[in-house]
């Protein structure tokens, strides 16, 4: 059985998904790795407890972060580190995404974009499952409207997900477990991945320190990053 953690970023014109795929083995790896880390931060910061990886929060120096506004290149440091801990785990790193202004324009009544890159990301999922003939479970950043996700989610494993490339989710294993993300480890990382990722791809009018920082993080996650994709309608 894999384990893929997800969580969300996204603008008003995008939205994104990442997931981070792991196997038992990985997932002990990923979350004893990033528990030693917060622990060291915490003892070397003094912090009154360990903080939460979490990527707008730690690039703006808010919550947990708030005493490094002033050191901007601790931030950095410690997020190409978390960066090294996904790719060192060994996890599978999928990113999905959808230009929203497009698909409000093409579609009258479109269907939500967490929806849409959801299924799009599980459908991707679900192939590499099959190749492995293994199942997944899903663990996800809690969000609104969660039971209606998990009643899409068991429709898609009996009638397949929309689309002209249609899937049945067979490989996908029960409903999506929403969990708060302070808890778990692997959906910081998720969210860690998919805010980097998004503004790899997206924030082009940022200066060029900011451009080649945020590149240098891209590039610390290596070939963890098995797949990304914006759909553009």
């Amino acid at each position: 059985m894999l384990s893929l953690f997800i969580d969300e970023s996204y603008k008003r014109d995008h939205y994104y998904l990442a997931g981070v795929l792991v196997d038992n083995k990985q997932k002990e790896k990923l979350n004893s790795d990033l528990d030693e880390f917060a622990n060291k931060l915490q003892k070397r910061n003094q912090w009154s407890k360990p903080p939460e990886f979490h990527g707008h929060r730690l690039m703006n120096a808010l919550d947990d972060w708030t005493s490094l506004q002033d050191h901007i290149g601790a931030r950095i440091a410690i997020y190409q580190k978390v960066m090294h801990i996904v790719q060192n785990s060994g996890a599978r790193v999928y990113l999905e995404g959808v230009d929203t202004k497009r698909l409000n324009a093409r579609y009258r009544y479109p269907d939500k974009p967490h929806e849409i890159v959801l299924r799009h990301l599980l459908e991707r999922v679900n192939e590499h499952c099959a190749k492995e003939n293994t199942k997944c479970k899903i663990i996800a950043d809690s969000v609104p409207h969660q039971d209606e996700y998990n009643d899409a989610i068991q429709n898609f494993k009996i009638m397949g997900t929309p689309g002209y490339k249609s899937q049945i989710l067979l490989n996908i294993d029960g409903n999506i477990n929403f969990v708060d993300s302070r808890r778990i480890r692997g959906v910081q990382a998720a969210d860690m991945c998919v805010y980097i990722l998004r503004r790899d791809r997206e924030e082009l009018s940022v200066s060029k320190k900011s451009k080649r920082a945020t590149a240098r993080l891209v590039n610390a996650l290596g070939s963890a990053l098995v797949y990304e994709r914006k759909w553009i309608p």
